[in-house]
């Protein structure tokens, strides 16, 4: 095992240049890639220096703020390389954990997820022009510190790391592709995902952070780059993804790269009561899709709607993974947002009908989440009724037929008859928000809102959502109580109400263009 020390008479000089350039939030910077390069092998490494850290720089989120921390390279693979915090194995111990068998990672990697992902989404930029990944393990929860918590941060991709390194901004970045896993909480997960022969948790987790390193280049136009990229230069086009459909592609990605299906996503997207807390207590009911606050019901809703539209983009492999290619990769559109994703499914489905969905996005949209929820709602096709807004009856039964759900997660579907239904008053709603409701329903009434849908089983029971594929519109329905606003990521992490692996990729993307 190799320490990373900077190690040459010649380093101080380079690092004392390179830290006294002042770079400005809308001007080029002043050093060039190769005198960035130059300072990496003057230092003796084989990756692009990262201005005043030696090792690597993490952002903890107990302090909230980066730190430089010293690392131990533990494996090398042909696409990755693994390193973790130095004296990460000591805590371990002193914990009672046992350590990783970090070869197994580096060849799983290089046999499994690699192969797998890259098959569908293409090969990672290669800025530091290593041909490689870096996995960093570190104790990103301060267990040590922390040891009753119920939900941790699983891992991350920390979208800075593409850019150059600058001091003056309130993000640090390594200049290279690099994914960080946990060393602690998501060990213990794994350990007992073996034990019970479930999918292994840490595998899952790797895969689902590759989908996001994957993608980022794509979301910010630089998928060409060949060395780290200045912020100022981005495109003025440039903007991330929807975080629902972003987690929910990396959910998916689990799941290709053999790791799925994810049974406590499905769990708590309909109510389980095992996982009867936190953002799981009633299932997906009152809570919007659209609206990310990063608690384990959004990862949740987000995997199921996100599995379903996979499900139904072909008939094979082939035509599945090709409409999730151009999910993450599309150049004229790509699934950046509801609309977005509406757009590659008509493009790229081999499935899609145009009799059965419409072609503008919006009406497909309605209709397609409208199949997804009443399947999720245990309906019968033939007594699905459908309202886009108005009283006009429409039959469900060939969207619901056509686009059937995963037959891997209809095991997961046995609480529906536990959702909670709603009472009647007038209240604003999110788009994508869902509400059950008991009776029968003619549909909206002239003093609704036109994006208000009704969905009804028979005379039964109906349920009703904000239709519009606007992710910030409330509108009014007379039907039901007024949902709460999603927590933010930082204090959901703090409060011990989830329970489960969280990833902190929307939060850390907010850091690095919110303030600076």
């Amino acid at each position: 095992m190799n320490i990373l020390f900077i190690r040459s008479k010649y380093t101080f000089i380079l690092v004392s240049f390179l830290i006294l350039i002042s770079f400005q939030c809308k001007q080029k910077t002043e050093v060039d890639q190769k005198t960035l390069l130059l300072g990496a092998v003057l230092a003796g490494q084989s990756q692009p220096y990262s201005q005043g850290c030696a090792g690597f720089w993490s952002y903890n989120y107990m302090n909230y703020r980066y730190e430089c921390l010293q690392v131990t390279k533990v494996a090398s693979g042909t696409h990755a390389d693994v390193y973790i915090q130095y004296n990460l194995e000591s805590l371990q111990k002193q914990l009672g954990y046992l350590s990783y068998k970090y070869s197994s990672i580096a060849s799983t990697f290089d046999d499994t997820i690699y192969p797998k992902l890259t098959s569908i989404f293409g090969k990672p930029v290669d800025i530091d022009q290593s041909g490689k990944i870096i996995i960093f393990i570190k104790d990103i929860n301060d267990a040590y510190n922390n040891r009753s918590a119920s939900s941790y941060i699983g891992g991350f991709v920390n979208p800075a790391d593409y850019f150059i390194d600058n001091p003056t901004k309130s993000y640090r970045s390594n200049q290279r592709e690099m994914i960080t896993l946990d060393g602690f909480y998501l060990l213990n997960a794994t350990i007992l995902s073996l034990l019970e022969n479930k999918p292994n948790a840490l595998y899952s987790t790797l895969a689902h952070e590759f989908q996001h390193l994957l993608r980022s280049p794509y979301e910010l136009k630089f998928s060409n780059a060949t060395s780290p990229v200045d912020p100022a230069n981005l495109s003025s086009s440039a903007s991330y993804d929807a975080s629902w459909i972003n987690e929910g592609t990396s959910e998916v990605a689990s799941d290709i790269a053999g790791y799925g299906p994810q049974a406590k996503r499905m769990k708590c997207f309909i109510g389980d009561p095992s996982l009867a807390s936190g953002s799981c207590m009633n299932g997906f009911i009152g809570k919007p899709l659209f609206q990310w606050g990063g608690s384990i019901l959004n990862y949740s809703f987000s995997y199921a709607f996100m599995r379903y539209l996979y499900d139904n983009s072909g008939s094979n492999e082939t035509d599945k993974n090709t409409f999730l290619n151009a999910v993450v990769t599309g150049t004229s559109e790509r699934g950046d947002s509801i609309s977005g994703l509406m757009n590659v499914f008509k493009r790229k489905s081999t499935l899609y009908d145009n009799a059965k969905l419409d072609s503008d996005s919006t009406t497909m949209f309605r209709k397609l989440y409208s199949g997804f929820i009443a399947h999720s709602m245990g309906y019968t096709a033939a007594d699905t009724k459908l309202y886009l807004g108005d009283s006009t009856e429409i039959s469900l039964k060939s969207v619901m037929e056509t686009y059937a759900y995963p037959e891997t997660l209809k095991t997961y579907l046995n609480y529906q008859s536990i959702l909670p239904k709603s009472s009647g008053t007038i209240f604003e709603f999110y788009p994508s928000t869902v509400y059950r409701l008991s009776g029968d329903t003619s549909g909206t009434n002239a003093t609704e809102n036109s994006k208000v849908v009704y969905v009804k089983n028979g005379t039964t029971e109906h349920f009703v959502f904000n239709g519009s594929t606007t992710s910030s519109e409330r509108i009014t329905t007379k039907e039901v109580k007024q949902n709460t606003q999603m927590e933010d990521f930082q204090t959901l992490i703090l409060s011990g109400n989830e329970k489960g692996s969280l990833c902190p990729h929307d939060h850390l993307k907010r850091l690095v263009f919110e303030k600076n």
